[in-house]
């Protein structure tokens, strides 16, 4: 049986790299040929790429994670 959470958090990992590594196409066609604002397009494409990358191996994606960080939170 395949796990409906490890699907969604690989096709949100897999978005974020292909994000991250856009930006960094665009950062380096930037570079070589049409100056500082494709650089930093792609600076700021692969800021976002790192951004979903992060959130999705620091958030909780089941809703027993959820319960459980919002009880842990609740016992503080």
């Amino acid at each position: 049986m395949t796990n409906p959470t490890g699907d969604k958090k690989n096709k949100r990992l897999r978005r974020g790299l292909v994000i991250m590594y856009v930006g960094l196409g665009f950062n380096l066609f930037g570079f070589i040929r049409l100056g500082s604002l494709m650089e930093l397009v792609g600076l700021i494409l692969m800021a976002i790429g790192v951004g979903i990358i992060t959130a999705d191996y620091i958030y909780p994606t089941t809703s027993e994670e959820i319960t459980n960080a919002v009880e842990r939170f609740e016992e503080k």
